[in-house]
């Protein structure tokens, strides 16, 4: 699995957006608004073009869920093509393909979808009065922001236990966050886990929203192997000292684990912290930076792609590059 391009049209805040010259490990920066979660929510579509669950799990997280089929389903469109006549597309490099015409039709079997406003659409008709709990059936993993609720990491914990995929996710927490774990345990009602400087199991919530974050990035990027890794503000609950040796990992499991791993950014330190990794001669063909800006009067988001030497320069010249 690895897209070098991405196009998307009348998706979200996305008009006609083209991305190209992705590589194994991309970050992407921007100030609020410019669509970096929506980057992420079209890379969710185009892995399960088909999956109910995922398209609910969206628009909840979001607080777009109503179980209202026509007026959820509106909001997945830019809204700037409403009300235009003729066709509106949503299409990610040619493999996944939205479309709303002005009269309904039938799906065709290369899964285009048609909505007219008042039909249901045919990805979602069995989906009014679902719950935004079901489970989604993503096929990339998706680490998204929003705490530990937002992420199943029990799923994911199931298919790891007991199997070398453990020691990884315990060798992970001991190389950034918590250096004197010697194991933990998952289940529906606790994280515990076994420190040497600890006579007893402690519950993990006690070690504070980072170690809880990290233990979620360890699990997702283990199950990630010959897949996409989607992490939404990447940063989020870690201390800036933590981030280079995070970006350290990801570049050393994305490559030997074959995962292509697609990351959002707020954070100054983590842009440099992936910067320094990029001065490395080996690692400048493994990541890509991009920085996600409007143009045209703010109606257009362009991905703008930074080389090393034009991240460094605007780090050491303190431009912003986010």
């Amino acid at each position: 699995m690895h897209i070098q391009s991405l196009h998307i049209q009348n998706f979200r805040i996305f008009e006609d957006f083209r991305l190209e010259g992705l590589k194994r490990v991309n970050l992407f920066a921007g100030k609020n608004n410019t669509g970096k979660t929506a980057l992420l929510e079209a890379l969710r579509l185009y892995m399960a073009p088909s999956e109910d669950s995922v398209y609910i799990s969206i628009l909840a997280n979001r607080g777009q869920y109503s179980g209202n089929t026509n007026s959820d389903w509106s909001s997945f469109f830019n809204r700037r093509t409403t009300g235009k006549t003729g066709d509106t597309f949503f299409r990610i490099n040619g493999r996944l393909e939205f479309q709303r015409k002005e009269q309904p039709n039938i799906p065709s079997p290369q899964f285009h979808l048609f909505w007219d406003g008042t039909e249901n659409p045919y990805f979602m008709s069995n989906a009014n009065g679902k719950s935004a709990n079901t489970n989604p059936q993503d096929v990339a993993v998706f680490l998204p922001f929003g705490g530990e609720k937002a992420f199943p990491l029990l799923k994911f914990w199931d298919k790891i236990a007991l199997t070398p995929l453990e020691d990884d996710v315990i060798t992970i927490l001991r190389d950034t966050i918590l250096p004197d774990i010697v194991r933990f345990d998952i289940n529906q009602e606790r994280t515990l886990v076994r420190l040497k400087s600890e006579p007893n199991p402690i519950p993990l919530k006690n070690l504070g929203d980072g170690a809880q974050r990290m233990l979620q990035m360890a699990i997702a990027l283990v199950s990630a192997r010959d897949n996409m890794l989607l992490i939404d503000e990447i940063e989020s609950g870690l201390h800036y000292t933590v981030i280079e040796s995070l970006w350290q990992i990801i570049f050393e499991y994305a490559q030997k684990w074959n995962i292509q791993v697609f990351a959002t950014t707020h954070s100054y330190d983590t842009v440099k912290a992936f910067t320094y990794l990029l001065e490395d001669d080996a690692q400048k063909n493994i990541g890509a930076f991009f920085r996600l800006q409007p143009i045209r009067g703010g109606e257009q988001i362009v991905a703008v792609p930074l080389t090393f030497e034009e991240l460094e320069l605007s780090l050491t010249s303190n431009f912003e590059p986010r």
